[in-house]
C-alpha cells in the first residue's frame, strides 16, 4: 500500500493530466477521490484535470483547422455524427463549445469538426478554456463529495476499494446515460436515420 501511495503522490497528476485528454470523467473522478484521501491536492487535481482536457481539444481543434480538406477528416464530416455536431456548432457557436465536454460520446470528435467550421480560433481558446475549468473542478468535486459519502455509509475503507466503487459507480451511470439517449433518439448518439 505504502509503495502505491507513493506512485500516486508521484506520478498521479500526470495521469490526471494525460487521462483527461481523452474520455477522462473517470480519471478525474478518481482524482477527486485521491484528494479526499490527502494523497494529492484537490486544486492541483482539479488544475491538472483541467489542462489536460484544454490542451488535448487545442490540438484536435487545430488538426481540425488544417486539415479540413483531408481525406479522412472530409469522411468524418459526412458521418451522421459528423454532421449533427456542425449543425450544432452553427446553430450555437458558444454554447456548443462550452457543452460538449459534458455530452457523453462527443468529446474527441467535437473539437475536431469545430475547428473546420468558421468559428474562430480565438473564441475556440477562451470559452474552451472556460469550460474546461469549470469541467476540472466539478468532476474533481464530484470524486471528492463521493469520497465523503462512502466514508459516511460504510466508514473508512482503503483508497483502491473507493476507487473500484467509483469506477463502477461511473460506468453505471455513463451506460445509463448512454441507453437513455438511444432510447430517446431510437438509436445509437452518432447514427443516421435507419433506412426505410
Amino acid at each position: 500500500m505504502m509503495m502505491l501511495d507513493m506512485l500516486v503522490a508521484r506520478y498521479g497528476l500526470v495521469m490526471i493530466f494525460l487521462g483527461a485528454g481523452i474520455e477522462g470523467e473517470a480519471t478525474v473522478v478518481t482524482g477527486g477521490l485521491l484528494a479526499h484521501e490527502g494523497l494529492l491536492d484537490p486544486w492541483a487535481v482539479a488544475a491538472s484535470a483541467s489542462a489536460g482536457s484544454f490542451v488535448v481539444d487545442q490540438i484536435l481543434f487545430a488538426l481540425g483547422r488544417h486539415l479540413t480538406h483531408n481525406r479522412r477528416v472530409a469522411g468524418l464530416l459526412n458521418k451522421p455524427a459528423g454532421s449533427n455536431v456542425r449543425r450544432a456548432v452553427e446553430a450555437h457557436p458558444n454554447a456548443f463549445v462550452f457543452g460538449f465536454r459534458f455530452h457523453v460520446g462527443m468529446r474527441m470528435i467535437s473539437p475536431l469538426v469545430i475547428g473546420t467550421t468558421v468559428v474562430a480560433a480565438w473564441r475556440f481558446l477562451v470559452v474552451n478554456l472556460i469550460a474546461a475549468f469549470v469541467w476540472g473542478i466539478s468532476f474533481t468535486a464530484i470524486g471528492y463529495v463521493f469520497g465523503s459519502g462512502i466514508e459516511r455509509v460504510l466508514g473508512h475503507i482503503p483508497w483502491p476499494a473507493k476507487v473500484g466503487l467509483a469506477a463502477v459507480s461511473l460506468g453505471t451511470v455513463l451506460m445509463m446515460m448512454k441507453i437513455s439517449q438511444v432510447r430517446r433518439n431510437g438509436r445509437p448518439a452518432g447514427e443516421g436515420p435507419q433506412p426505410r
